[in-house]
């Protein structure tokens, strides 16, 4: 699946989006998940090969519900930031279970908005990505998980639990 440019998931109403199988599913600029008020945004990136490619930005719980999950082999990568609770009332959580990667870099490459947010590593791994990664978001682990950064710099200076 290639949105173009922008791919929103719940966007009058409720919509999940299961990438499984080695799928993939892309967008040139912006993903969008829970984006009006009274919607819930969920995608699951689930099974080895199986992919969510962002370009610019990830907005999870933009003015409602968003949730985004990657496991067993799946993996998002965002080439610009991923924001989580972008506006008052939006409520994002993005969860890394175990075997799901995360790949983000840049200042500031994961950030709330003025909603509610949660960043969970539950056994998976955040991978820095194309430039140091800076964060203030708390990080909760519930796992073992881990953090590969190669010859890049993670700063993670949020509470970490």
């Amino acid at each position: 699946l290639s949105a173009g440019t922008y791919l929103e998931v719940g966007s009058g109403g409720p919509g999940t989006l299961d990438v499984t199988g080695g799928a993939r599913a892309s967008s040139a600029t912006t993903t969008a998940l829970g984006v009006l008020p009274g919607s819930v945004g969920t995608v699951n990136i689930t099974g080895n090969g199986s992919s969510l490619e962002v370009g610019t930005s990830l907005l999870v719980g933009y003015q409602s519900t968003g949730i985004l999950t990657a496991s067993n082999g799946g993996s998002v990568t965002v080439a610009g930031s991923l924001e989580l609770g972008s506006l008052p009332g939006g409520s994002g959580a993005m969860v890394v279970n175990p075997g799901g990667t995360l790949r983000v870099g840049g200042a500031n490459g994961i950030r709330t908005g003025t909603g509610e947010a949660g960043f969970y590593l539950n056994g998976g791994t955040l991978e820095v990505h194309q430039a140091n990664l800076t964060t203030t978001l708390p990080v909760i682990l519930n796992n073992i998980s881990t953090l590969k950064a190669d010859n890049l710099n993670a700063v993670l200076s949020g509470p970490l639990s």
